[in-house]
């Protein structure tokens, strides 16, 4: 690693500045460990503040792999299969529209690999006002909401899914989604700085900036109010813990035993990172809760 750093660090150096980012930190995991960390730029442009390996930046949607982690370990544990109809477990999802599939159509599986055809988006106006509705507004606009492409017929990315699927989690488990994740994730990999309150958090958390086409230079931006749109993009993390996450992905020859840092069995590990179906020419694809793509011989998560 030492010998590749110079140019790694004139390499990022050179993508801040040709993409105008405000700030990021970076790690490497190498066998199981986190061997490399640097900040660039900011975490707060207006202070100064340079980022490093414990400042607090949004997950967003690489929550949705832990999400669907949740998902195997309730799987693992008798609780569900991942080709069950999601109305077995969210009864309210009977009111959907049923424009180009049924409600029959919408399993787990098909949600947690973005196949299920469903709309893209949770109830409400969440784009205009950065406010995530509750459970129980999603439920109640449910049937503003449709399967409005055949399932399986197409890649269609869905938040909205991934919403539900949280819900899955909090009624199966018995607690609050965030309260699940954090003590069957996040405590036992020792992740102690990740957060869904980021308010709470004791780690200097990063500023979130905007460009504005007039200015040169950038402006704090309003922060978001997840609420219950959790499960698709709420978590705030830091390269220190994110290594340790990266690192439990490589241990998929352990045993089926849960214990420790081994929060999911190896066989459902691999399982997870397995593509569930994939473009005709196999570029790209998707696994559970995971992203694919195909570059010669190496396969990215």
């Amino acid at each position: 690693i030492e010998a590749v750093v110079p140019d790694l660090e004139r390499h990022i150096a050179q993508v801040v500045a040709d993409q105008r980012v405000v700030g990021l930190s970076i790690g490497i995991v190498r066998d199981q460990q986190l061997a490399w960390t640097a900040g660039f730029g900011h975490a707060d442009f207006e202070d100064q503040r340079p980022p490093d390996a414990r400042t607090l930046f949004r997950f967003d949607s690489n929550t949705k792999p832990v999400t669907g982690m949740a998902i195997m370990q309730l799987r693992d544990e008798g609780l569900l299969d991942l080709d069950d109809q999601l109305v077995e477990y969210i009864p309210e999802f009977a009111g959907v529209q049923q424009i180009a599939g049924t409600v029959a159509d919408v399993t787990l599986r098909r949600l947690l690999t973005h196949r299920s055809g469903l709309s893209g988006e949770v109830p409400g106006n969440w784009h205009a006002t950065g406010v995530g509705p509750t459970i129980q507004e999603v439920l109640a606009g449910i049937g503003n909401c449709g399967i409005v492409i055949p399932p399986d017929s197409q890649h269609k990315y869905c938040n909205l899914g991934f919403v539900l699927l949280g819900e899955v989690v909090s009624r199966l488990s018995g607690r609050p989604y965030a309260d699940y994740v954090r003590e069957t994730i996040l405590e036992p990999l020792n992740m102690l700085d990740s957060t869904f309150d980021p308010d709470s958090s004791e780690i200097r958390r990063v500023t979130q900036h905007a460009w504005s086409p007039t200015n040169s230079r950038p402006g704090a931006a309003r922060d978001l109010v997840f609420n219950d749109r959790l499960a698709a993009g709420g978590l705030h993390s830091t390269v220190q813990d994110m290594a340790k996450w990266i690192s439990l992905q490589f241990r998929r020859d352990r045993s089926s035993q849960r214990g420790g840092t081994q929060i999911l069995a190896g066989t459902s590990l691999r399982e997870m990172h397995q593509p569930q179906y994939a473009d005709d020419d196999w570029t790209d694809g998707w696994c559970i809760g995971f992203s694919a793509v195909r570059r010669g011989d190496h396969v990215y998560l």
